[in-house]
């Protein structure tokens, strides 16, 4: 160490500039940041805010309780992190994302009991949706009975063909098939009397007889102790 580096001392703590460039003011990043807050804050500048202070970012938004969302459909009950426990309009009360919430992605509870899927609109709709309708509307297949009498659960919903403007899927996995947008076109059948009824339907287009007897959807009964 030479005896010019002895001389010279940083200007915020004083320590030593033994090592630094010849035109160093200060020992380290350190001091030369807080010099520089310190000479902000004597021209009345405020260009810093300690961590933990109450000074949110300007136009930030605290989602507290009783936050309700742009749907106005959700209000925030109780808070953990990032997820929080909502209550719907419908009374409903589910814990959701409160980032989906509040950018709008979700709207509700999603309780289709009480909301409509907002995927389902008009009868443009696909064969897949054509089921997620009915499902919506009449819940899951599993909880009625067969409707071709055969006393087993159902599994799927079935169309009767009983749409006079039925319309055919154009997608891979059900090219082909005839579908109904109105879900009073369906009914509740058991995985191998679907198969069944699948078949008496080609038979029927093509004039062939048929030998499967299936019960009217209207007057399909719930499977006794579930909806």
């Amino acid at each position: 160490m030479n005896d010019h580096d002895t001389e010279r001392a940083c200007r915020q703590c004083g320590g030593s500039l033994e090592g630094k460039r010849a035109n160093a003011e200060f020992c380290s990043y350190t001091c030369r940041d807080r010099a520089r807050r310190q000479r902000d804050r004597e021209a009345g500048k405020v260009t810093y805010v300690r961590k933990g202070r109450n000074n949110p970012r300007p136009g930030a938004r605290r989602y507290d309780r009783g936050w309700v969302s742009p749907s106005g459909a959700l209000t925030l009950v109780t808070r953990d992190g990032d997820r929080a426990v909502f209550k719907c309009e419908c009374g409903n009360y589910k814990p959701l994302s409160i980032r989906n919430v509040a950018t709008g992605r979700t709207a509700n509870c999603a309780d289709r009991a009480n909301h409509r899927d907002p995927r389902i609109k008009g009868d443009v709709i696909a064969y897949t949706t054509a089921h997620a309708r009915v499902k919506a509307e009449h819940g899951p297949a599993s909880d009625w009975r067969c409707a071709c009498g055969c006393g087993r659960q159902a599994a799927e919903w079935a169309y009767l063909g009983t749409d006079p403007n039925p319309k055919v899927s154009t997608l891979a996995d059900s090219l082909g098939s005839l579908y109904s947008t109105d879900p009073e076109n369906y009914a509740p059948l058991a995985k191998p009397c679907h198969r069944s009824f699948d078949v008496w339907q080609a038979q029927r287009r093509t004039g062939v007889p048929i030998g499967l007897v299936i019960a009217e959807a209207m007057s399909v009964r719930p499977v006794p102790g579930r909806k």
